[in-house]
C-alpha cells in the first residue's frame, strides 16, 4: 500500500523544483565561479563550495517555505514518530552500505570515491567550511530537492520509481563532474556508492512522514564522515 505523505509541496514548489534542479545538479558551482570572478572575489574551491552551499540553502529556505514550514510544525509536534523514522533511516543506511560494500569488495575489490577524496582534500584545507556546508547547510538544500520534489513527485505514480527517480539524481550530482575527467568504468561502482544513502533517506522520509527525518538522518550521515576525516580514519 501506498500511503500518500502528510505534508506534500504545493504545484508551484514542484515547479520551481524542477527549474531549479538542472542547475543545482549542474551548473550552480560554475555560474558561482563566473559571478565571483565578474564581482573580483576570489574564486577557488573553498570559497566557491561555500558560497554554493549558502546560495543554495537560501534559496531552499525561500522556495520552499510553505512545505518546510508546515512539515517542520508536524516534525516537532509528532516528534516520536520523527525520531522513529530517523533511527529506522539509519539502520537501514548501516546495513545497506555494508551489504554494498562488502559486493563491491568481493566483486571488482577497492574502488576509491572521487567525491570523497575532493571533499577529504578540502577538508584539509578548513574544516570548518566543510563541515559547515555539509552539516549544516547541505542537507536541507539536498533533501528538499532530491526527496521533496523528485521523491515526493514520483511517489504519487509509482513508489519503485521514485526510489529510482531519487537514487539517478542524487548519485549524478556526486559524480557527473569525475566522469567528465575520467570516464572509466569505476563511475558506475561510484554511482552504486550512493544506493544506501539514497534508500535509507527515502525510507527515513516515509517512516518518518516528514522531510526533516531525512534532512536530520542526512546530517548525522555527514557528520559522521566529518568526524571520521578530522580523526585521520579516511
Amino acid at each position: 500500500m501506498n500511503r500518500q505523505l502528510s505534508v506534500k509541496m504545493s504545484r508551484g514548489e514542484n515547479i520551481t523544483g524542477f527549474i531549479f534542479l538542472p542547475f543545482y545538479l549542474f551548473f550552480n558551482g560554475l555560474i558561482i565561479q563566473f559571478a565571483l570572478r565578474l564581482l573580483g572575489l576570489t574564486a577557488d574551491e573553498l570559497t566557491t563550495n561555500l558560497v554554493y552551499f549558502y546560495v543554495n540553502f537560501i534559496f531552499t529556505v525561500i522556495a520552499f517555505r510553505k512545505f518546510l514550514s508546515e512539515s517542520l510544525y508536524r516534525f516537532v509536534r509528532r516528534i516520536g514518530r520523527s525520531i522513529l523514522g530517523i533511527c529506522w533511516g539509519f539502520v537501514v543506511y548501516i546495513g545497506l552500505n555494508v551489504i554494498v560494500n562488502v559486493i563491491i569488495m568481493s566483486t571488482v575489490g577497492v574502488v576509491e570515491n572521487p567525491n570523497n577524496e575532493y571533499v577529504n582534500d578540502l577538508f584539509s584545507q578548513s574544516g570548518k567550511i566543510i563541515t559547515i556546508g555539509a552539516v549544516l547547510l547541505g542537507p536541507l538544500a539536498e533533501e528538499a530537492l532530491f526527496r521533496g520534489v523528485i521523491f515526493g513527485f514520483f511517489r504519487k505514480k509509482n513508489r519503485v520509481l521514485a526510489y529510482v527517480m531519487s537514487f539517478i539524481c542524487f548519485s549524478i550530482i556526486h559524480v557527473w563532474a569525475y566522469a567528465l575527467v575520467s570516464p572509466d568504468w569505476t563511475i558506475l561502482v561510484n554511482l552504486i556508492q550512493y544506493l544506501p544513502p539514497t534508500i535509507a533517506l527515502c525510507y527515513s522520509y516515509e517512516k518518518g512522514d516528514n522531510i526533516f527525518c531525512p534532512v536530520a538522518l542526512h546530517m548525522i550521515i555527514n557528520a559522521s564522515a566529518v568526524s571520521a576525516m578530522s580523526a585521520g580514519l579516511v
